[in-house]
């Protein structure tokens, strides 16, 4: 009896050391290789130039008679405009009255008008240099 207690202990004992040391190699993960520095630059100027989209770009007027911005947006060149306004018949002038002093900062200009308390647009303007102002109804009916 006293041999099947001491082969237990012996054999509990070298379960226990192998499953320590499986665990130790599964959670330490291998190092990480050392980062070596960068090659040389070879930059004409010290100072690389902005690229274009990161100038400073103006903002739209914000409000006219009977209308206006509620948010707006300007990415790589293009500016869109949130409008509310109870004109709808008079898009065109009103996104004329946005766009005319921002022509020469935006290759692309979307004007989107909606009613007061509207979620969706009913109408879009859109502006660029090659097609001039294209309205286009957008509303749901």
């Amino acid at each position: 009896m006293r041999k099947l207690i001491v082969g237990a202990i012996v054999l509990a004992a070298a379960a226990a050391a192998g499953l320590g040391a499986a665990f130790t190699r599964w959670s330490a993960p291998d190092p990480l290789p050392p980062v070596s520095p960068p090659g040389p630059w070879l930059l004409a100027d010290p100072r690389p130039v902005d690229p274009p989209f990161a100038q400073f770009r103006p903002r739209p007027s914000m409000r006219g008679l009977g209308w206006q911005v509620i948010d707006y947006l300007s990415a790589l060149g293009v500016l869109i405009v949130e409008v509310e306004t109870h004109r709808l018949d008079e898009t065109l002038g009103i996104a004329h009255a946005l766009v005319e002093p921002l022509k020469e900062s935006y290759i692309e200009v979307l004007v989107y008008f909606s009613e007061p308390g509207r979620e969706l647009a009913a109408q879009r303007v859109q502006w660029t240099p090659e097609g001039g102002y294209v309205r286009t109804d957008i509303s749901v009916r």
